[in-house]
């Protein structure tokens, strides 16, 4: 198995994990610096990734993977953090943090991006003067049918919905898009997933440090709230945690959350017939500041990226009760920020 794992740094790192999920860095590629978020297209060896920069504007960039100097980019908002690639392949979209605005980019073919993206600029703010002084898209997620386009904005405690495709030229206005979902005020929504057959969505409110499940229509892009519950141990409040990133398991027993400030992994089961989480695990990720973590394809392993302790540790998954217990494996990754699976790649 090979990992693709980025940061805040100027190489992305190739990583070999043996059968028992020992990590070892095959090689360091050079790459354009804070690429802070990758996917792959898994019909072939084409590589999506977010650049952020201190300067102001950040990019979007295609590679082609494993050519070095295969790269193209185009211009993306202030401080990009999220991108997704529609089932159909046909779209790109990303979310871009600062600015609050949201890019929807064709792709004319695999790997090759649209001269002009649609561009939709959120408004308004929320209770937090500090993180909700204005809008904040923060993730972006296509249904499987590729028609719409759910965006969470932390900014402004909403998800919102897209229709694709646009019906007009990207020069002729915004993308306008309807909230879908409102949170409690100062919730700060960062991420959602929807189970496979898009019944349920779980959202995560960075914040708030709470996990919401929704029932979903996915004929009206309607959300009904079903759940609400802590990313934290019951009766625990903790006001400096930020919950970060959320995942289904690759079965979909088990819902797993990251907690910033606790530095865990929150485990919880899924009824698989109401949606409902039952009561949580919790488990040290090893490291500080867990942004981000993904399983690999057969859901034996989880890999987490402590951004605050440079580092990516694996751990085994118990697929009968969501344990995690570490491997004993660990490599240097100077403040990681995503990971993901190899797949497909000759």
């Amino acid at each position: 198995m090979k990992l693709l794992i980025s940061g805040y740094t100027d190489t992305v790192l190739l990583v070999h994990v043996d059968s028992q999920g020992k990590l070892e860095v095959e090689k360091a590629f050079s790459a354009p610096s804070h690429l802070s978020f990758l996917i792959q297209d898994l019909r072939g060896p084409w590589v999506y990734g977010v650049q952020e920069s201190p300067l102001g504007l950040g990019s979007v960039w295609s590679f082609v993977f494993p050519q070095e100097d295969s790269g193209q980019s185009r211009p993306a908002g202030e401080a990009p953090c999220h991108l997704a690639l529609s089932p159909d392949g046909k779209w790109l979209a990303l979310a871009n943090y600062t600015d609050g605005t949201v890019d929807l980019y064709p792709l004319t073919q695999p790997g090759a991006l649209g001269a002009v993206p649609w561009r939709a600029v959120h408004e308004g703010h929320g209770p937090n003067i500090n993180r909700q002084e204005r809008a904040h898209a923060h993730g972006v997620w296509f249904t499987q049918d590729s028609r719409r386009l759910l965006v969470c904005d932390l900014g402004i405690d909403s998800v919102l919905s897209y229709p694709i495709p646009p019906t007009f030229a990207p020069d002729q206005g915004w993308l306008q898009g309807t909230k879908v979902l409102k949170t409690q005020p100062g919730d700060g929504p960062r991420h959602l997933v929807l189970n496979k057959p898009e019944t349920y969505g779980y959202l995560v409110n960075e914040l708030s440090s709470t996990v919401e499940v929704y029932s979903y229509q996915k004929e009206t892009s309607t959300f009904g709230l079903v759940q609400r519950i802590s990313s934290l141990p019951e009766g625990l409040e903790d006001l400096s945690n930020t919950a970060a990133e959320i995942a289904l398991h690759p079965t979909e027993k088990f819902l797993y959350v990251s907690n910033r400030g606790q530095n865990t992994l929150a485990c919880f089961p899924v009824d698989s017939t109401t949606g409902t989480l039952g009561a949580g695990a919790r488990y040290s990720t090893q490291g500080k500041i867990p942004r981000h973590f993904f399983f690999d394809s057969t859901g034996r392993f989880l890999f987490v990226s402590n951004q605050g302790s440079d580092e990516v540790r694996s751990f085994l998954v118990d697929k009968e009760t969501g344990e995690l217990t570490w491997t004993g494996s660990k490599i240097e990754a100077i403040q990681p920020t995503c990971g993901l699976e190899l797949r497909n790649i000759g």
